[in-house]
C-alpha cells in the first residue's frame, strides 16, 4: 500500500465494513484482502445470520456492507433496506452483493442504484481486491451533480421542499438531469400526489426512456391509480430492457390479471423459477396468479362436449392441470389458494390433480377451517351419487356455504331421481343465496 495514492489509502483506512455470510470458511479471504488494502481489522465485523446482521447495523452503522443473496433465516433485502435507511448518502456508503453470475435479482438491484457492485461466487482474495479498487473509482471523485443528487436522496421522505430546492440546483449542472425529475416524482408519489408525480416522471422519461427507477415508479403510480392498462404498458417497457425483479413479481402478477393479460403470468412464473429462495409472499402471489391463468384456460374448454379421450389429447387442458399441481407445491401460507384450485377442478372431469391438491392441503394446512368443504368437493369425484349427496348435505348443514355444495346436492339428487319437491327446495335455496347460479343449474335441472 506504500506506493498507493494517499487518497486511496485514506479511503480504505476509513472504511467500516460488515460482512454478512454464513459459510465461515470465506472469512480468511476477506481478512487477507482487507488487510492488503489497509482496512483496519477493528473496523471489520462479520455476521452469520440475517438477524445477526440487523443487530450489527443497530450498533455498528458500517459504510460498506458485503452480503450474500440468501442468508440464514432471510434474504439480503432487509439488510439492504436498513443500510439505506441508516446511511442514505450513497457517495459515502456502499452495498456489495455476493451472488451467482446469472442472478436476475442482482442485475435489477444494480439498475435501481441500491446495490453498488456484485461479487460473483466463487471469489478469491484477488477478486475481492479488484472489486474494492472498482468501488474506490466509483466513490472517490463524485461530480458536483452527483453530490447534489445524493443529498436530495437523503431528504426523500423527510423534507420534500428541500429535495425540490436541491434538484433545481442540480439541473444547472447536467445536460440530462433525468434523476432530478425522478426524485420530484418520487416525492410527489410519497405525498400521494399522483398526478404531479406522473408529470415529473414524464420529464424524466423524455430525457432517459430506459431509466429503471422512472419506469418502475410509473408502474407503481398507475397501479395506485388502478389504471392497470397503463401500469401494464410501463411494466412491458421496463422488462424490455431489464430482467423481471423478484420484488415486483407480486404486483406484476396482480396487474396482469387486472388488465386481462393472463398470458404474461407465464413470463412472471418463468422469472420466479430463477429466484434464489423466494419469500413466502412471492410464492403465494405467483401461486395465485398461476391458478387464475389455469382457470381462464380451462374455461375455454367445453367439457360437456369433450370425451375423456379428447381431453387427454388437449394440450391446453393438460398444461392447465400441470400448472395447478405446480402452484399447489409453491403455495406457502394461504390455504384459500388451494381451496380455489379444488373449486376450479370441480368443473372438470379430472381426479388425479384434484387428489394431488387435496394431499398438499392436508400436508401444508392440516387445520384449515374449510378442509371439510374441500373434502366434500373431492369426494364428489370418486364417490357414489348417494355417498356424495350425503357428504355434501352434511357439510352444508355443518355451517359451510358454497355454490359447489348446492350444485353437488342438486346434480346428485337428479342422478338418483329423488323426489321433485326435495330437489326444488334445494334449487330455491341455492338461487336465493347465489342468484347467478340459475343458468348453471338449469343445464341439468329444469325448475
Amino acid at each position: 500500500m506504500s506506493n498507493e495514492d494517499p487518497r486511496k489509502q485514506t479511503f480504505f483506512k476509513d472504511l467500516e465494513v460488515l460482512v454478512v455470510e454464513s459459510l465461515g470458511n470465506a472469512r480468511v479471504a476477506y481478512e487477507n484482502a482487507f488487510k492488503s488494502l489497509g482496512i483496519e481489522r477493528k473496523n471489520v465485523r462479520f455476521a452469520k445470520t440475517f438477524h445477526d446482521a440487523l443487530k450489527e447495523l443497530d450498533s455498528f452503522e458500517p459504510n460498506l456492507v458485503f452480503s450474500y443473496e440468501v442468508l440464514d433465516q432471510g434474504r439480503y433485502n432487509d439488510v439492504l433496506k436498513k443500510h439505506l435507511k441508516l446511511q442514505p448518502n450513497r457517495i459515502n456508503n456502499s452495498f456489495i452483493l455476493l451472488t451467482q453470475n446469472d442472478s436476475i435479482d442482482a442485475i435489477s438491484k444494480i439498475a435501481q442504484q441500491q446495490v453498488d457492485l456484485v461479487l460473483p461466487i466463487p471469489f478469491t482474495v484477488d477478486s475481492i481486491k479488484a472489486l474494492m479498487d472498482k468501488l474506490y473509482e466509483m466513490k472517490s471523485s463524485p461530480s458536483d451533480y452527483r453530490k447534489l443528487i445524493n443529498a436530495a436522496y437523503e431528504q426523500v421522505g423527510k423534507d420534500h421542499a428541500k429535495v425540490f430546492e436541491i434538484v433545481e440546483k442540480a439541473r444547472e449542472l447536467s445536460k440530462g438531469p433525468y434523476e432530478t425529475y425522478y426524485l420530484e416524482g418520487l416525492c410527489h408519489f410519497k405525498d400521494k400526489n399522483f398526478e404531479e408525480s406522473l408529470k415529473a416522471l414524464e420529464k424524466s422519461y423524455t430525457i432517459n426512456p430506459k431509466d429503471f427507477n422512472t419506469l418502475k415508479l410509473f408502474f407503481k403510480t398507475y397501479k395506485h391509480q388502478k389504471n392497470y392498462y397503463m401500469a401494464l404498458q410501463y411494466s412491458l417497457k421496463l422488462h424490455a430492457d431489464y430482467p423481471i425483479s423478484p420484488d415486483m413479481l407480486k404486483d406484476l402478477s396482480m396487474v396482469a390479471v387486472a388488465a386481462g393479460k393472463h398470458e404474461l403470468i407465464l413470463n412472471y412464473y418463468d422469472a420466479y423459477k430463477k429466484v434464489n429462495e423466494p419469500s413466502d409472499e412471492i410464492k403465494d402471489a405467483i401461486s395465485a396468479a398461476i391458478v387464475i391463468y389455469a382457470r381462464c384456460e380451462l374455461e375455454k374448454i367445453e367439457f360437456d362436449k369433450s370425451s375423456i379421450q379428447d381431453l387427454q389429447k388437449n394440450k391446453k387442458y393438460l398444461k392447465a392441470l400441470k400448472l395447478i399441481e405446480e402452484a399447489s407445491i409453491i403455495c406457502a401460507t394461504k390455504p384459500a389458494i388451494l381451496e380455489k384450485m379444488i373449486i376450479i377442478l370441480t368443473q372438470t372431469p379430472d381426479n388425479k390433480t384434484t387428489k394431488f391438491v387435496q394431499v398438499k392441503q392436508k400436508e401444508k394446512f392440516p387445520k384449515y377451517e374449510n378442509a371439510p368443504l374441500m373434502d366434500a368437493l373431492v369426494a364428489d369425484k370418486d364417490s357414489t351419487a348417494s355417498q356424495s349427496l350425503k357428504m355434501a348435505i352434511d357439510t352444508l348443514n355443518s355451517g359451510f356455504k358454497s355454490e359447489e355444495l348446492f350444485e353437488i346436492i342438486i346434480k346428485r339428487s337428479v342422478d338418483m331421481n329423488r323426489k321433485e319437491e326435495s330437489i326444488q327446495e334445494w334449487y330455491e335455496q341455492a338461487i336465493k343465496i347465489y342468484p347467478h347460479m340459475k343458468s348453471r343449474l338449469n343445464k341439468f335441472y329444469n325448475a
